[in-house]
């Protein structure tokens, strides 16, 4: 409490009790006035010190006690504790870091949207998928790659397709052709046109051995109209025309053929013999007979042939003396025509080679230049031809068979722009190519098989690959069956809308996959038997499917085009039982057929008059095409999708797991038990006792089977499955996308839209 002094009329100071700090004292001026001194003339006081008594004037009545000393007065201005400027400035403080409190909080908040929720891209969001029509047809197999030809003059591209049928034989009895094929000889394999509209056959021709190779992007007779050269195995090279139904030619050159050999896609060159027409590159090689690992193999060979008459014009050895199984690509390297093929195996090493095409026409195979050695595994599928470097030159892309992506520059092939390795893998298919994010160099889609190699994989992945630099720009997407159909692309007019289109294959089993499960066949399988098995069966005792997958940066999950657990009835709607046909053939034909004793075909009961036991297992080797739609429609965002699968019965093989191994190799530290006399194992040699104690093995397993052997070819008894043709429509639920028209689409087939592994751009 502090105490003010203040004068009033009677000029005695009053004492008045304030509880503020600073206090102000008007002095009255000497005059006796009553009125008021004006504000000028008042004098502001402030006490350092007040005595609580008050002090009387001189001329007042005399006080009760003695007057106390006066209180010291010192005169001064007064100064506010804080001025106006202060304030503002503190305030300004204040207000700058509240906005930076909302700033940082502005900023944390844009932070965790952006990193834990996704950008709204432009793009196709969703798939919506049709059936324009399906097509089974049976007794076939197919490997074959679609092609689309002009066949009936409706205006509407038709489908040409190669096919194996279920004969499967190399040298193929002729009996096999009167009881399953309506006596057409050969029977072994063909090409089919099938019209684009509706699905229904147009035309077949059969060959001795299957065909899966198609190039159709010439003419050959001179009609103005797209023939094909179709090639195979066992040597089977032809070319026909869709539109006339007939064949051109077919190669039958002795000098140059291999019997056991292959034929692989076929290139288009330029006129060598001057006779207006086109002429074929081939590549001829390969060994279906030759086990992997056998040192010996079948060297390759180099093939030119006149495009009007199949005539042999030139051929050469490959130079290093290897097998191939490579189909030539033809492209332009520093303004020269030139030829890009590979050598080596599965199980052998080899290279990817280029050689100018005029010396290729002059047997200098001499001057061929290597771009590409591994020493362990062979160079064997076309790569893409693309520019990533954004110079204006196309450079090379493609898959090694043993585990590597790599990218060569088109300016300088001795130039390696990257190489991506995904290792204990193997890749048997063409990287697709498009633009997957949203750059301006285009992307490859990759698929690997992951186990010991070829042909016993344990499961398989797939991975987009960033152009610029080969680092993955996805997870891997893992499958545990391998597929080796080549993957597609549908493109769309803005950069990272494109969607790569694959296989993927799995098991159908609950519970958490084992993709990397070790397994190996039993002793003296062969490679024919361990690709024709039913690997879910052996493995889970379970039903294997596929699906065809959609995938693009802008969907959130892949969008499913097919489901083959969906499509049964289709896939089994065109079904032969070749068991009853064998039989009804014996029952026509005993007369005539040399058979004597209970033992011949034609005793054998009637069985298996709907489906086998085994439904089959499904194969996805066949690359489809895209197509443009049957109705052209500015506004609706779709395009078309045609491809093949087929069915089979599989081999009878087993496999052992680890734990059956261990089992075995017990049994077999027992070995001295086949010596003692009254042992079951008595007399057994070790070969025999070692394949009993295999089966104890085996059946002690939750997931093995009872060993189980391939029986001899039996011509009357030959069990065939079907192929499934199907015309699909895709539609795109679109954000400011559009897609691009069939004639430029960057990668619509196996080896892009020329047949040449060139893309579009």
């Amino acid at each position: 409490m502090q105490v003010l002094f203040t004068s009033g009329k009677t000029g005695r100071s009053q004492a008045v009790y304030t509880p503020v700090n600073v206090y102000y004292m008007r002095r009255s001026s000497s005059s006796s006035s009553d009125e008021p001194q004006s504000a000028s003339e008042e004098e502001e006081l402030v006490f350092d010190s007040l005595d609580l008594t008050d002090q009387q004037p001189e001329d007042s009545e005399k006080p009760l006690m003695t007057a106390r000393p006066k209180a010291r007065i010192r005169s001064v201005r007064i100064t506010p504790y804080r001025s106006r400027i202060e304030k503002f400035v503190w305030n300004f403080i204040y207000l700058l870091l509240f906005t930076a409190f909302l700033g940082s909080v502005a900023c944390f908040i844009v932070y965790f949207v952006s990193t834990y929720s996704e950008p709204v891209r432009k793009g196709c969001s969703k798939i919506t998928v049709e059936d324009v029509w399906v097509k089974g047809i049976p007794k076939l197999t197919t490997e074959s790659a679609l092609r689309m030809v002009e066949a009936n003059g409706d205006g509407i591209l038709d489908v040409v397709i190669g096919f194996g049928t279920g004969a499967e034989a190399f040298f193929i009895d002729p009996v096999v052709c009167d009881i399953y094929f309506n006596s057409k000889k050969p029977c072994g394999g063909g090409v089919l046109t099938l019209d684009g509209k509706t699905g229904e056959e147009i035309w077949r021709v059969y060959t001795e051995h299957e065909i899966f190779a198609l190039n159709c992007q010439e003419d050959l007779d001179g009609d103005s109209w797209k023939d094909c050269v179709c090639g195979g195995r066992g040597a089977t090279l032809l070319a026909f025309s869709p539109k006339r139904k007939r064949i051109i030619w077919r190669y039958n050159d002795t000098a140059s053929l291999l019997w056991q050999s292959n034929f692989y896609t076929a290139q288009f060159v330029p006129d060598l013999n001057f006779d207006g027409t086109r002429d074929v590159l081939e590549v001829h090689g390969g060994d279906p007979f030759g086990e992997p690992g056998r040192k010996t193999r079948v060297v390759g060979r180099l093939i030119l042939l006149d495009g009007r008459t199949g005539k042999v014009l030139q051929w050469v050895n490959v130079p290093d003396e290897r097998e191939s199984y490579y189909s030539p690509v033809l492209f332009q390297y520093r303004k020269e025509w030139t030829i890009l093929f590979g050598t080596g195996g599965e199980t052998h090493g080899g290279s990817l080679w280029y050689i100018a095409l005029a010396d290729l026409v002059e047997g200098r195979i001499e001057k061929a230049h290597k771009i590409y050695t591994d020493p362990y595994k062979g160079l064997m599928t076309p790569p893409v031809i693309t520019d990533i470097t954004n110079d204006g030159v196309k450079d090379l892309i493609f898959s090694s068979f043993n585990s590597s992506v790599l990218a060569f520059d088109g300016k300088d092939l001795t130039v390696l722009l990257w190489n991506f390795t995904a290792k204990g893998t193997e890749s048997y298919s063409t990287p697709s190519v498009g633009y997957y994010n949203n750059d301006s160099v285009p992307d490859f889609l990759v698929k690997f098989s992951v186990g010991p190699g070829f042909p016993l994989y344990y499961s398989a992945k797939s991975v987009v690959l960033d152009g610029r630099n080969g680092k993955p720009l996805t997870k891997f997407v893992e499958s545990e069956i391998a597929t080796q159909s080549s993957p597609l692309t549908w493109s769309f007019e803005e950069s990272g809308q494109d969607i790569f289109i694959f296989w993927k294959a799995d098991c159908s089993r609950n519970g958490s996959l084992h993709y990397k499960e070790e397994f190996e066949f039993l002793k003296g399988t062969n490679v024919h038997e361990q690709s024709r098995s039913d690997f879910c069966q052996l493995k889970h005792k379970q039903t294997g499917y596929g699906e065809l997958i959609g995938m693009s940066d802008v969907m959130k999950d892949f969008s499913v085009l097919y489901d083959s657990r969906l499509r049964f009835k289709e896939e089994h709607s065109a079904w032969v039982n070749t068991t009853k046909e064998a039989l009804d053939y014996l029952e026509r034909n005993k007369p005539k057929l040399p058979f004597f004793g209970d033992d011949m075909p034609h005793k054998r009961k009637r069985r298996h008059i709907g489906l086998h036991d085994a439904e089959g297992i499904q194969r996805y080797i066949s690359s489809g095409t895209l197509a443009p739609p049957l109705q052209s429609n500015s506004i609706d965002n779709s395009i078309h999708l045609l491809f093949a699968v087929y069915w089979f019965y599989p081999a009878k093989t087993s496999v052992l797991f680890p734990k059956d191994k261990v089992c075995i190799d017990e049994g077999m530290k027992l070995e001295k038990r086949r010596f003692t006399a009254s042992g079951k194992y008595y007399g057994m040699d070790r070969d025999g006792y070692e394949r009993v104690i295999t089966e104890e093995c085996l059946k002690k397993s939750n997931k093995s089977t009872n060993i189980q052997f391939q029986k001899e070819y039996d011509p009357y008894n030959l069990h065939m499955g079907q192929t499934t043709i199907y015309r699909i429509k895709l539609t795109c639920d679109c954000k400011d996308c559009k897609t691009k028209k069939f004639e430029h689409q960057t990668w619509p087939s196996y080896m892009g839209p020329f047949t040449d592994s060139n893309t579009f751009i």
